[in-house]
């Protein structure tokens, strides 16, 4: 089974971080799952991971992201990130409990979201993803 390197889940909510990371983890899709509780943590992180000079290893194949954090929520993180120097280009999904706002979608396409997965979430919804992004993983 191929494995993706690192997944990055940057949510505030610590139960729904919680969730994400046992759904990754019991897929076993991926070799390493990072969390953070907000985006200017999860920028700090990718700036030392994901120097173009680096190792990728834990620079994130996948992204995990919350729109409404404090600190720096997820446009603001999208905003800066799309404008860093990587080594790789994650696929990025948001992770939300409520539908975005017209303007929040029309600024997450613009800002390249891959996909929406409504929480709580599940083993299915981020297998799809991963079918949908990566290819065929693993097998339910």
């Amino acid at each position: 089974m191929r494995k993706l390197d690192c997944v990055l889940i940057v949510e505030d909510d610590p139960v729904s971080s919680f969730i994400a990371e046992n759904a990754i983890s019991g897929l076993g899709i991926a070799e390493t799952v990072i969390t953070s509780s907000n985006g200017r943590k999860a920028l700090e992180y990718i700036m030392h991971e994901c120097s173009l000079e680096g190792d990728t290893y834990l620079c994130p194949d996948l992204i995990v992201l919350d729109i409404n954090m404090p600190h720096m929520g997820g446009i603001a993180f999208l905003e800066k990130f799309r404008k860093m120097p990587t080594n790789k280009k994650p696929v990025i999904v948001i992770h939300h409990t409520v539908e975005p706002t017209e303007e929040q979608e029309k600024k997450l396409k613009e800002l390249d979201i891959k996909d929406f997965i409504m929480k709580p979430m599940t083993g299915a919804k981020l297998q799809a993803v991963f079918d949908k992004y990566f290819g065929k993983i693993v097998e339910m």
